[in-house]
C-alpha cells in the first residue's frame, strides 16, 4: 500500500473548508489501495493552548515525520492570490527525500513559478490528470 502525504492551505482557514478539500481528495481515491496522511492528522495542536514557538515546532515537525513516511506527496495549490508557505517547505522537503510530488493549480498561474516548477513531478491545472498521475505511480 502506497502512502500519500495531501498538502493544502491550512492557515487562516476554518477547519471544516480544510477538511472538506482533503475529503473530496481522498474521495477521488477511493478505489485505490492508498493510506492518505496530511497535516490534518495533527489538527489538535492547532487547538491547544500553546505558544507560537511550540505549535510551530510541532506541526512542523509532525508533517515533516509522515512526509519522509509517504511514497507520494500531493499538493492542492489551487486557491488564488495565495502564498502557500507551509505547503511549499512541504513540497521542497519531499524533493529532498526523493519522493514524487504531484501538483494541482486549477485556475491560478502557479504553474509557472520557477520554484515549484523544478521541485514538482507534475503540475496540471487539470485535478484528474493529477489523479491518474497518481494511480500510474502506485
Amino acid at each position: 500500500m502506497s502512502t500519500i502525504f495531501f498538502s493544502q492551505a491550512m492557515d487562516f482557514l476554518e477547519e471544516n473548508e480544510i477538511r472538506q478539500n482533503l475529503l473530496q481528495f481522498k474521495n477521488s481515491l477511493n478505489h485505490a489501495n492508498v493510506q492518505i496522511v496530511s497535516g490534518l492528522d495533527h489538527y489538535d495542536y492547532h487547538k491547544r493552548n500553546l505558544g507560537f514557538e511550540e505549535k510551530s515546532r510541532l506541526i512542523v515537525e509532525h508533517d515533516l515525520e509522515l512526509i519522509q513516511r509517504s511514497d507520494i506527496l500531493f499538493a492542492d495549490l489551487s486557491i488564488p492570490n495565495r502564498s502557500y508557505i507551509g505547503a511549499i517547505g512541504e513540497i521542497i522537503y519531499a524533493y529532498q527525500v526523493k519522493i514524487p510530488i504531484i501538483v494541482f493549480v486549477g485556475e491560478t498561474n502557479n504553474n509557472k513559478r520557477y520554484w515549484l516548477y523544478y521541485h514538482s513531478s507534475f503540475i496540471s491545472e487539470n485535478y484528474e490528470d493529477c489523479i491518474q498521475r497518481i494511480m500510474n505511480y502506485i
